[in-house]
């Protein structure tokens, strides 16, 4: 999202602020760790189990600024400007 005038005729100063959600990345998978045990489940059932398997997932979101820069638009799709990125 960015906030500045629509099609202003001189230069101004704009400032970015990008969201991004949903960057999932899988690591760390172990299979077939052998240590035998039991699972108890609403203190009522036992399973008994010889081996499991384990595995991680991580979900990023990012937020981003983009700090204050100064744009100058040429017609009404392009602008031009200084500012960090």
């Amino acid at each position: 999202m960015g906030i500045a005038p629509l099609a202003p005729y001189r230069p101004y100063l704009q400032v970015e602020l990008y969201y991004k959600q949903g960057l999932k990345t899988t690591g760390a998978n172990v299979i077939g760790i052998e240590r035998p045990g039991i699972i108890r489940i609403s203190d009522r059932q036992e399973y008994a189990y010889k081996t499991f398997d384990s595995a991680q997932t991580h979900a990023i979101s990012q937020l981003r600024l983009v700090p204050l820069q100064l744009r100058y638009n040429i017609g009404n799709y392009f602008s031009v400007g200084p500012g960090p990125q």
